[in-house]
């Protein structure tokens, strides 16, 4: 994992160890390597696409939100 540590609330670093338990924040993690295999590289996930996984998130909640009987189109209504 490579972190950005030029973020103003991680500097001065003191101590490395606490910095990564209590002062790092996901959106300072800018590239993640597992096993070998790059999965986010500049932020971006290198392993899937997150617009189709939006999209299939959204066919599934409109499905769940049909089947129990709730509105699924609030969003349209309010201008979102």
């Amino acid at each position: 994992m490579l972190i950005d540590l030029s973020a103003p609330h991680l500097v001065p670093m003191y101590d490395p160890y606490s910095h990564l338990a209590y002062a790092v924040r996901p959106s300072d993690v800018k590239t993640v390597i597992i096993e070998g295999r790059l999965v986010l590289k500049d932020r971006v996930l290198q392993t899937i696409d997150e617009a189709e996984v939006y999209a299939r998130v959204g066919e599934l909640a409109a499905g769940l939100g049909q089947h129990w009987g709730r509105d699924t189109n609030w969003r349209v209504r309010v201008g979102q």
